[in-house]
């Protein structure tokens, strides 16, 4: 076994293991980082619409895909039978109203988000960039919002300033905030115009909403993955003037294009394995010809055509092994740099990310190098068929 692994005196054959070991290294990279990126943008992304709206949204059926929120009480039973759902996490009441924000000489077109206390914070805090989230309760006189950053720029505005927003309904009704911080989340396009954050208790002032009126609750969820299981149970128990959208329904086209990534994740790992399976293959091929007079001289001496191959199929396995540890080293290298200083950065209004986002289990991980290593392994028992066709007589004067 080790005569047989030593190095090959000739160039062509060190060339072709070489290149089979680097060609192995850049396809798992290749791989992993694909499956990664993926796994990035569709973790990263959802996570930022299901921070900010939740994962369901109970509303009238009259307010569905409005700017303005029809009020609605949910009682406190169906709250509680609400959060019984298996997979719920916690709900929030909220609402949501047009206006338009003024300050200095600037005006712009927005929308007013208003929640209560049990809003969950430490979501809203993830994308806090300048500043402190607004109270939930508006004080005498004094009422809190989070301004988006983008809109603070266009309308010049810093922490501590007095912003003037006018209420569009008859008579138009003008209320004086004061800004405590901005946010960023890169997704304020999908929702048509900026939305600014403060307390629910303006809304219902505003329309004249009881105290136990909402706009919409919003259902967070521990998973993902129990949205339609969540959707359905939630249906079965509220009113029939009523509605359970999902975030996937909400945002169908966003979700579709996530969904593709899927499809490209299968073929460039078929590509990939395509590839490296080809010169993997060639190089023991080759190494295999070269050797032609060592396995005549060993089937010769009696040893079983099974057993060579078994040398032949490890030496194979041992450059597959090569360019796997390379190509893992060199992308998790890739991965820990990426996601700690973003050095690969996108445009944030096309992608909803200012950077490349990097996700991937090490399970999913290593069972995608458990693949490429199978997948290696059958190649290279397919290569020593040969072996089994060599005639010890006339191998012993190959060249």
């Amino acid at each position: 076994m080790n005569r047989l692994n030593r190095d090959s005196h000739h160039r062509l054959t060190r060339l072709m293991l070489r290149l089979a070991v680097v060609v192995t290294a850049c396809g798992i990279a290749a791989i992993l980082l694909s499956y990664a990126i993926v796994g990035g943008f569709q973790t990263v992304i959802p996570a930022k619409f299901t921070a900010f709206s939740g994962h369901v949204q109970v509303q009238k059926l009259s307010s569905a895909g409005d700017f303005e929120s029809s009020p609605f009480a949910p009682t406190d039973a169906l709250l509680d039978s609400l959060y019984e759902i298996k997979g719920v996490a916690l709900l929030a009441k909220v609402g949501y109203k047009a206006a338009i924000a003024h300050h200095q000489e600037e005006f712009e077109g927005i929308l007013f988000k208003g929640i209560e206390q049990g809003y969950p914070e430490e979501l809203l805090q993830e994308w806090l960039t300048q500043g402190t989230l607004p109270a939930k309760n508006s004080g005498a006189g004094k009422v809190e919002v989070l301004v988006p950053e983008s809109l603070a720029r266009r309308l010049r505005l810093a922490i501590g300033d007095r912003l003037k927003l006018y209420f569009i309904q008859h008579p138009i009704r003008a209320r004086s905030v004061v800004v405590t911080g901005f946010y960023r989340l890169g997704i304020e396009a999908e929702f048509g115009r900026p939305i600014i954050i403060g307390p629910l208790d303006m809304i219902r002032k505003i329309n004249d909403w009881s105290p136990q009126q909402v706009g919409q609750v919003e259902m967070h969820l521990t998973d993902l993955e129990a949205l339609p299981s969540v959707v359905d149970a939630t249906r079965k128990l509220i009113d029939p003037q009523w509605e359970a959208y999902s975030i996937k329904d909400r945002f169908a086209n966003l979700f579709g294009w996530l969904g593709l990534f899927d499809l490209n994740k299968q073929v460039m790992l078929l590509i990939m394995l395509l590839v490296c399976g080809v010169n993997i293959l060639s190089a023991l091929l080759i190494f295999i010809l070269e050797r032609v007079p060592s396995i005549g001289l060993l089937k010769s001496l009696g040893m079983e055509n099974s057993n060579i191959r078994w040398l032949f199929v490890m030496a194979g396995l041992g450059t597959c092994l090569k360019g796997l540890f390379w190509g893992n080293l060199v992308f998790w290298l890739v991965y820990v740099v990426q996601n700690r200083w973003k050095i690969i950065a996108l445009d944030e209004e096309n992608y909803y990310v200012d950077a490349v986002p990097m996700h991937l289990p090490f399970d999913d991980a290593l069972g995608i190098n458990a693949v490429v290593l199978l997948a290696c392994f059958l190649l290279c028992l397919a290569a020593t068929w040969i072996i089994g066709k060599i005639n010890p007589v006339h191998s012993m004067r190959f060249d």
